[in-house]
């Protein structure tokens, strides 16, 4: 019977894989990935034709989602997450693109929104924690 306290002879972990996509910091490729947001949502809202005006002044609609800080600090937090997540708009957007191609005029309005939600990710804005205002899922703000 072998002694269960004796050293078993183990053969040493390989280092992790290295190359530039290691090295690369979190938070790059969090903003990299909101500017992917920001352009694959523009390029989509200027195939619907709508104006460019029209994106510009409801570019900022999601963050009427931060009214909810007036309720509570958790409420804020909730309704934040609610419009600046990627999840609704991109399902929303794949909804209306199946509809057909009479209802694709209606992309604007996901797109729009994806589009914003990229642009804070790109600026750092993160998901709220209820807590705290600057606790976000990428860094204090």
């Amino acid at each position: 019977m072998a002694n269960p306290r004796a050293r078993r002879h183990t053969q040493p972990t390989p280092p992790p894989a290295r190359g530039w996509w290691t090295d690369l910091p979190p938070r790059l490729v969090l903003r990299t990935e909101g500017l992917a947001a920001l352009v694959a949502s523009v390029v989509a809202y200027s195939l619907t034709g709508h104006s460019w005006w029209l994106f510009l002044c409801a570019f900022l609609l999601p963050d009427l989602g931060l009214l909810a800080y007036f309720i509570s600090r958790r409420a804020g937090a909730w309704g934040y997450n609610i419009t600046h997540n990627t999840v609704l708009p991109v399902v929303w957007g794949l909804w209306i693109w199946r509809q057909g191609p009479l209802a694709q005029a209606d992309l604007w309005m996901p797109a729009l929104w994806l589009a914003h939600v990229g642009w804070d990710r790109l600026l750092g804005f993160g998901l709220k924690y209820h807590p705290d205002f600057k606790a976000t899922h990428l860094q204090k703000v």
